[in-house]
């Protein structure tokens, strides 16, 4: 049981300012944005590239990162270079943790029904952190979480969220280990 899911389907077809196929293709359309990101990096240089690159180009509105395809947080939607790799640092240590959840509940015998959380920094209030670190503005709300969630309850909650996700974001990370 999922209590929580991405509520609408992802297009069989959409058409991309990275592309002439229409068709669909998550990982090829990942990758068109990662180029554009690797060269705008490369063009303007790492701190120079995070600080000047708006999400959308404010002349042609042309977006560097589209909601509905799945894309990793690039130069378009990370503030700085520092936040950029920490998102990756984030990203891989919950890969961890959803790794580590799906083989506890292969040993468990008689496993609560799993409840996957997944989303941004309100999301991940429930661990008292915001993109991986305590956050004080969360004190508290993880005992919450415990008590609510954990203790007493039907669940096996799982809590997959990074603050200042957005949905393509979310959807790389279901896509890419999670």
């Amino acid at each position: 049981l999922l209590l929580f899911s991405i509520c609408f389907p992802l297009p069989a077809t959409v058409s991309s300012p990275y592309s002439s196929s229409s068709s669909y293709d998550g990982e090829a359309t990942s990758a068109v944005v990662l180029a554009k990101h690797d060269a705008i990096v490369k063009e303007k240089g790492a701190q120079r590239a995070f600080s000047s690159t708006p999400f959308c180009d404010p002349v042609t509105g042309e977006c560097g990162e589209i909601p509905h395809e799945p894309s990793p947080r690039t130069v378009f939607s990370a503030k700085t270079a520092k936040a950029h790799q920490h998102w990756w640092v984030v990203h891989a240590a919950l890969n961890q943790s959803a790794a580590e959840y799906v083989e506890r509940r292969k040993k468990k015998s008689g496993p609560k029904p799993p409840l996957i959380l997944y989303g941004d920094s309100i999301t991940e209030s429930w661990l008292g952190t915001d993109m991986g670190g305590h956050s004080k503005r969360a004190d508290g709300v993880h005992d919450v979480f415990q008590e609510l969630f954990v203790k007493g309850t039907p669940w096996d909650p799982l809590v997959l969220a990074i603050g200042g996700d957005q949905t393509q974001h979310l959807l790389y990370r279901i896509q890419n280990g999670q």
